[in-house]
């Protein structure tokens, strides 16, 4: 009897003396002021608590923001972020804001925090990026804002406005990417874009992936590479509206070893679109309308090992198209109407299930 009369004493008071610290706090809390360093979640509610920021009351220091590494806020109904709310956090290096209501994101949000190496704003209600809100990252390495509500990246927050407009697509005084010159990945899947411009990824010198699948793009420009990282390496433009590719567009693109085009409504194949396209090795462009394959298409692409195109309506190709590609590893022309068999190519494995095979002379389109 005597420890169960202990054990509610103390359960007592533990609760009395948690119920006056959250009043005390409260009260703390209430009478701050915004000049003075106040506890983020004041203004946000319960959104900042698993923000990994220790603050100890209002009279908190800059120096300790400085000391601030790693800021995660994932899933916590963040709705906004106001300016200068993360503003001279200059040891920030990581953030992450993933899976919450963000609508509206200020210019300065990030003013003074020039050291993020990755920004993930992925999954939010976010349709417009400010146009200086990247200006000082030199650093930046990776920034997502995939699934949300993006309809143009031109220009926005990554942009500079031309300084002067030239022909010469060579000519450093194009638009440039102003802050994120040593961005490396680059994930915009899953908005709303419709439409590349010219110069769209002009400046971005180290970039290695770009993310555009699940958008709404219909309409590319030719120049949309022009001035864009020689190093590119992965290109993803998968489940869009793309009808039609420019013979030149992947020209600048050297490096290029993974080429996403599949679940479009791609009609013709120039026979010169993959041409200087050394590095390719991977090619998928299953799920369009394609009906014909040019047989130089792959004529500059002798590492490519995997060429998907299954499910198009492929029914008339040379039969010498694949012959020079001694490193193709697997060929998938399933679900088409092919007007042979397959037999002129050194590939280890061809793919052909669910597709009819017509004879001699070429399948009826």
């Amino acid at each position: 009897m005597l420890k169960v009369n202990l054990f509610m004493l103390q359960m007592v008071l533990g609760l009395w003396f948690n119920l006056a610290t959250a009043i005390l706090w409260l009260i703390n809390a209430i009478s701050c002021k915004t000049s003075d360093y106040c506890p983020p979640w004041k203004y946000q509610g319960s959104a900042w608590k698993k923000a990994m920021l220790k603050y100890v009351n209002c009279t908190i220091t800059q120096p300790v923001l400085k000391d601030v590494h790693f800021i995660n806020l994932k899933h916590t109904l963040v709705g906004s972020l106001f300016d200068y709310q993360f503003a001279n956090f200059t040891n920030l290096e990581q953030v992450y804001i993933d899976y919450n209501r963000i609508a509206s994101v200020a210019e300065t949000v990030f003013f003074g925090s020039c050291n993020i190496r990755i920004l993930s704003l992925r999954y939010n209600q976010i349709h417009n990026l400010p146009e200086k809100l990247l200006n000082c990252h030199q650093r930046l390495g990776q920034f997502a804002v995939c699934g949300n509500y993006i309809k143009h990246i031109f220009p926005v927050s990554f942009h500079l406005p031309p300084r002067t407009v030239k022909n010469d697509f060579q000519n450093n005084d194009t638009i440039l990417f102003r802050g994120l010159e040593t961005v490396r990945t680059l994930d915009l899947h899953h908005n709303e874009i419709t439409t590349l411009e010219d110069l769209q990824f002009s400046g971005l010198m180290e970039l290695l992936s770009i993310g555009l699948g699940h958008n709404y793009i219909a309409s590319i420009e030719p120049n949309t590479f022009a001035n864009a990282s020689s190093c590119l390496s992965n290109l993803d433009l998968s489940f869009n509206n793309i009808s039609q590719l420019h013979a030149s567009l992947f020209r600048p693109l050297k490096r290029l070893t993974m080429l996403m085009l599949h679940n479009n409504c791609i009609h013709i194949l120039d026979p010169i679109l993959f041409w200087g396209l050394f590095q390719l090795r991977i090619i998928v462009m299953s799920n369009n309308e394609i009906v014909d394959i040019p047989q130089n298409l792959f004529k500059d692409s002798l590492q490519v090992s995997v060429i998907i195109l299954r499910h198009n309506k492929l029914s008339r190709f040379d039969t010498h198209t694949f012959v020079h590609l001694t490193s193709l590893l697997f060929l998938d022309l399933g679900e088409n109407n092919l007007p042979w068999l397959i037999t002129n190519t050194t590939t280890t494995h061809v793919d052909l299930s669910n597709t009819v095979i017509c004879g001699e002379g070429r399948c009826s389109a």
